[in-house]
């Protein structure tokens, strides 16, 4: 097996802190001694969250900076599904229906569209190209998730990294309120130019160009190649400014940490990838998978990635402005997120959102089954807001930053990038089968409806069964902190109350 460069402090650095406080001896119980390390504390774990940001302010903006390439995927996403409904876009690609003697859209091909670029999509007049350039758009948006999650994680300051995370739900979110006002307006001015909406994503692109030059590369990203002097002067371009800020300290922070991993990888006789599968990584990688994959089970595949197409369904009548008033208020929410991820922690957030979705689900599949009139149309409609507050205060605030979280530094990237892909599957089937579980007409429909939200209020029960024996309380933990927990074999539902071996020799050095 074959070991990532090592990143070891040099002597030189271990004798410069030797006798400092924040240097402490430790060993995981049950460990060997040749995996033992030195857990060094940052000499800035003491400030506030407020105090973080107003020092930080350099590496606050630069995780800000890399959310802003998930608008384009929010835009690309929300689009799909609501483009749908517009007159223009069904009189393109719509079959005539002897029956309505009006064109519509066979649920056959909606599901195949939902299952896949921008450029493609200003051009195609057939339903192959539009199926091409949704494949080319999809591609390009997995690569925004799996990298923007990963670069917050790690440039993020520990204390306020989970808030800091939110950002990728609120560029996510925005990008998909651009696209039902986008939307709108094109069907109250002229429904038949469609391809408005497409051209109108040029715009987030060139917003994600203007920022992308103050992106500051990851150190921790040079520090895992063994690139020590990149890794310092990347430390020192976004916290240089800091009064106090020793760059050497705060290298070797890192550096110990990473030693950690690879003394603890010399104990694995296994390739890169099967790591993430063996031993604690695997429960590390499931409780990653099963806090991710909550945002889907909840019903965000019906609810946003078919919004339009959803409320059509559910016989809203005008279902372009209520898509947009579905958003304002996630994008109203997922803000309100920045203070509930660190004031109540990930897991108190996932149970709450899971718990308060589940709930509306049952309560929207029931109106389904009901005969439409005014007052269960209304009811409906505000079922699906009240969805919307437990979804975007709680889950989508927390949900995609668990992965970066819970995995170990070391595999970090592997295991976002897994813990995506297993994510994408569940939404490329949702994304197929959604629209026909929703649709009444065409090949394959089953003309659920609203009912939909019955089957979803099933895979949010199972995921809440689940995360309550395996998601962890990682909210204000340093990434050591949680390696070591989960080498002590702390219960993850006992995580929040545990206190780090850093922490308790701080205290008996305070005492």
């Amino acid at each position: 097996m074959s070991l990532a460069p090592a990143v070891k402090p040099s002597a030189d650095d271990a004798g410069d802190y030797k006798d400092s406080p924040q240097l402490l001896d430790e060993q995981a119980p049950g460990s060997n001694s040749d995996t033992d390390t030195k857990v060094i504390a940052s000499e800035f774990l003491h400030l506030s969250r407020w105090q973080t940001t107003k020092t930080f302010w350099r590496a606050t903006l630069c995780c800000f900076f890399g959310g802003v390439c998930v608008l384009m995927e929010g835009y690309q996403g929300s689009i799909t599904g609501s483009i749908v409904s517009n007159v223009g876009f069904i009189d393109q690609f719509g079959t005539y229906n002897p029956a309505t003697g009006k064109k519509s859209l066979a649920a056959e091909y909606v599901s195949a569209w939902g299952g896949t670029g921008v450029l493609a999509e200003q051009f195609v007049t057939t339903m192959a190209g539009w199926l091409g350039a949704k494949m080319v758009a999809g591609l390009a948006g997995g690569m925004g998730q799996a990298t923007s999650l990963l670069y917050i994680s790690e440039v993020a300051p520990v204390q306020n990294r989970g808030a800091l995370l939110c950002c990728y739900g609120l560029f996510l979110a925005l990008g998909q309120l651009s696209s039902a006002i986008a939307l709108e307006v094109v069907n109250v001015t002229n429904p038949h130019h469609w391809r408005l909406a497409i051209y109108s994503e040029w715009v987030l692109v060139g917003l994600f160009l203007v920022c992308l030059p103050f992106i500051v590369e990851s150190p921790w990203y040079y520090a895992r190649k063994g690139l020590e002097d990149q890794a310092k002067a990347a430390l020192k371009k976004l916290n240089g400014s800091v009064d106090g800020y020793n760059v050497e300290h705060e290298y070797l922070v890192m550096a110990t940490e990473l030693e950690h991993e690879q003394a603890q990888r010399r104990n694995i006789a296994a390739s890169t990838y099967r790591e993430i599968f063996m031993g604690t990584n695997f429960k590390r990688t499931m409780a990653s998978f099963f806090g991710v994959i909550m945002l889907q089970w909840s019903g965000a595949s019906v609810v946003f990635s078919y919004a339009t197409y959803f409320l059509q369904q559910a016989g809203i009548k005008q279902p372009f402005q209520a898509t947009c008033i579905v958003y304002s208020l996630l994008v109203a929410m997922v803000i309100v997120s920045f203070y509930t991820t660190e004031k109540f922690g990930r897991r108190t957030l996932i149970f709450t959102g899971g718990t308060g979705c589940f709930v509306c689900n049952i309560i929207l599949g029931a109106l389904g089954t009901q005969e439409r009139t005014d007052t269960n149309l209304n009811a409906t409609l505000a079922v699906i807001c009240i969805w919307v507050l437990f979804y975007a205060g709680c889950l989508a605030g927390v949900g995609w930053g668990l992965t970066s979280e819970i995995s170990t530094p070391r595999l970090r990237a592997r295991t976002t990038g897994v813990v995506i892909s297993m994510s994408m599957c569940f939404s490329l089937m949702f994304g197929y089968t959604v629209p026909l579980m929703l649709a009444s007409t065409g090949k394959g429909a089953r003309g659920w409806g609203v009912k939909t939200m019955f089957l979803f209020a099933c895979l949010g029960g199972i995921g809440l069964v689940v995360n309550f024996f395996i998601l962890p309380e990682v909210g204000g933990r340093t990434f050591s902190e949680v390696d070591e927990m989960y080498e002590s074999r702390v219960p993850p539902r006992k995580m929040k109350g545990y206190v780090a071996a850093a922490k308790k020799a701080g205290k008996g050095e305070g005492a």
